[in-house]
């Protein structure tokens, strides 16, 4: 019988952590690309919105330990469900149609679960095991892959010192546009049939130097941005990263804590991204 006093029996503990297995899975996977210090608040906000599903359920289910076994149901649609259908089934309307009974399915087992208390506090300590023990190993994994990953991430402050120089009160405004992928004129006429002449043009007319034929020392967005913002080529973070050449993790912090941020911070700049 179980202990009606069991406080594992009594959380509603399935509401949240099938999208707390799913979002730290999903995180483990993508780790290379995904710091934490972006990868945390998402999936606190993610498990935050379940709990938010699960209290809105509760209105509905009676106690919070229905609610919390609804709120799972409706986690599995929600978040396996679409991608398991999509990979074995091409149509949209053969999708549609298996989310459908799929759905008729997830409502008829929300209503089965039971009322009476000894069974629903049964049903629940037996999920919540389940649950509990997946979302450990999960949580574990990923803490000792992220800690493995970062104890190899160099600091970008020591790879990319801060600029020198001085900036005063009098100092000008600095404007930095990125034209990601723009192409070259000699591009856009003879792909394009586009005469850019006129906005460059238009440009220099107002001050600017304009390059008409320069090229990027990278192929990649990241690399170019993180490599301009540091004044200085990723030579010095590439032998840091010798080892664990596909993490683009300090690659990324390079670029979003970049030397010349530093500099303007050190010297009352204030940043605005647009």
């Amino acid at each position: 019988m179980t202990n009606n006093k069991s406080l594992f029996a009594r959380i509603p503990f399935s509401g949240i952590a099938i999208p707390l297995i799913v979002s730290t899975t999903f995180w483990y996977s993508n780790m290379n690309r995904l710091p934490y210090e972006d990868a945390l608040p998402t999936i606190a906000i993610f498990i935050a919105i379940w709990a938010g599903i699960t209290a809105v359920l509760r209105l509905v289910a009676g106690s919070w330990i229905r609610a919390g076994l609804m709120a799972a149901i409706g986690a599995v649609y929600a978040l396996y469900l679409p991608q398991m259908i999509r990979t074995i089934a091409h149509a949209n309307w053969v999708r549609w149609a298996l989310l459908a009974v799929a759905a008729a399915i997830a409502i008829d087992l929300a209503r089965r679960i039971p009322r009476e208390r000894i069974a629903l506090l049964a049903l629940n300590r037996s999920m919540n095991f389940v649950f509990f023990t997946v979302a450990l190993v999960a949580c574990a994994a990923a803490i000792g892959k992220q800690v493995y990953l970062e104890s190899t991430r160099p600091a970008t402050e020591d790879v990319f010192p801060t600029f020198k120089g001085t900036a005063t009160a009098n100092s000008p405004d600095v404007w930095h546009f990125i034209f990601d992928r723009y192409a070259g004129g000699d591009t856009l006429r003879r792909v394009y049939r586009f005469d850019n002449r006129p906005f460059l043009d238009a440009l220099k007319a107002r001050g600017f130097a304009v390059q008409e034929h320069a090229s990027s020392n990278y192929q990649r967005t990241g690399h170019s941005v993180s490599s301009t913002l540091n004044g200085a080529y990723l030579d010095r973070l590439a032998a840091k990263m010798s080892n664990h050449q596909t993490d683009w993790v300090p690659l990324y912090r390079a670029m979003t804590g970049n030397a010349a941020l530093r500099f303007f911070a050190g010297h009352g700049y204030d940043t605005f991204f647009a």
